[in-house]
């Protein structure tokens, strides 16, 4: 678990329900969504879920931003998630693994943040 994140679940679980909106990138929200990324680990709290429900809403362009409520717990989940897989990508650097890695730091940054304006 990512030390930014670690402190929120001793706070009370009724702040961990609460919902946060957190603004991401269409590179995030496609990246997050995809079943590649979906393969490293087994979600707890569903945080692919609002994730899944944007997709939902239509094509995803380039330029395209997306705001998407979700629950605190759901937020730290992901944000841990993000961190450790672009870990993982950093430590086998190639293009792609490079652009990816790229993206979930970016995620991770905005869901950072979105828990700390929430």
């Amino acid at each position: 678990m990512s030390s930014a994140s670690g402190d929120l679940f001793h706070e009370g679980s009724s702040h961990l329900e609460m919902p946060i909106e957190v603004h991401l990138e269409a590179a995030a929200v496609r990246l997050l969504g995809s079943e590649w990324f979906q393969s490293f680990w087994e979600p707890i709290h569903n945080p692919l879920g609002p994730l899944r429900g944007a997709l939902a809403q239509g094509n995803v362009s380039e330029n395209q931003a997306y705001y998407v409520s979700m629950r605190r717990v759901q937020v730290v989940e992901l944000l841990d998630r993000c961190v450790d897989v672009a870990r993982l990508l950093e430590a086998a650097p190639t293009p792609t693994n490079q652009d990816n890695s790229l993206v979930l730091r970016r995620a991770a940054w905005a869901l950072e943040d979105a828990l700390h304006q929430g």
